[in-house]
């Protein structure tokens, strides 16, 4: 749930994908969660915010969010068996670049329902689970998402699952900003905001730094 501002620094302005954004994100992570678990579910994340900020088309959701389940799977080799010698040589730089690449790899078949983006959103809201394990967080977000066509809409689900409410409506709530964008929340949401305007302002200075 804190994740979002190391996330966003993947789309600044004619930034080049690396190695490097991955263990930024990972280190972010372990910052107060450094299992490797966690440490994927932030890289996940941030890819779908990468997508979702800078891919066209803008409302494609599902496309972005696969898309970034892809790339993972990709980068760490997953279910590759004969692994040639290009492909080992990527891997072996990875490992250098990267020194919890195998431990992360390790990690990966726990969130093997997301996998198959349609048949994951498909799923009823009984067998989403809402609680504050990260792989239960990442699912549900993701899902109150893309079965949702709003902000209020997708928020109001991630509550309505109850559970670890707050979390779950943080994470969702930052993909759905992104993707209908700041006029899309509630006024009088908006308005029951304490130090609505110096976070307003604090945004503002992040993008100019950061992302500009």
């Amino acid at each position: 749930m804190r994740i979002m501002p190391f996330a966003l620094l993947l789309t600044r302005k004619g930034h080049v994908a690396t190695d490097a954004d991955r263990t930024m994100l990972h280190n972010a992570s372990a910052l107060t969660h450094a299992h490797a678990r966690s440490k994927l579910a932030c890289e996940i994340y941030g890819l779908i915010v990468r997508n979702l900020v800078t891919h066209a088309p803008k409302k494609d959701h599902a496309k972005h969010v696969q898309d970034a389940i892809n790339d993972v799977l990709l980068f760490y080799r997953e279910g590759v068996s004969d692994i040639d010698a290009d492909e080992k040589a990527a891997m072996d730089q990875h490992r250098a670049d990267m020194p919890d690449y195998d431990a992360i790899r390790g990690e990966l078949g726990v969130y093997d329902r997301l996998r198959n983006i349609e048949v994951f959103t498909a799923l009823p809201a009984s067998e989403i689970h809402s609680t504050g394990y990260v792989v239960d967080t990442l699912e549900a977000a993701i899902w109150c998402f893309l079965t949702t066509d709003s902000y209020k809409e997708c928020v109001l689900r991630a509550v309505n699952l109850g559970g670890d409410t707050d979390t779950i409506a943080c994470v969702a709530g930052g993909l759905a900003g992104i993707a209908y964008g700041y006029d899309s929340i509630p006024e009088e949401w908006k308005n029951t905001i304490v130090k609505k305007d110096w976070i307003l302002e604090l945004s503002d200075a992040f993008q100019t730094r950061y992302l500009s």
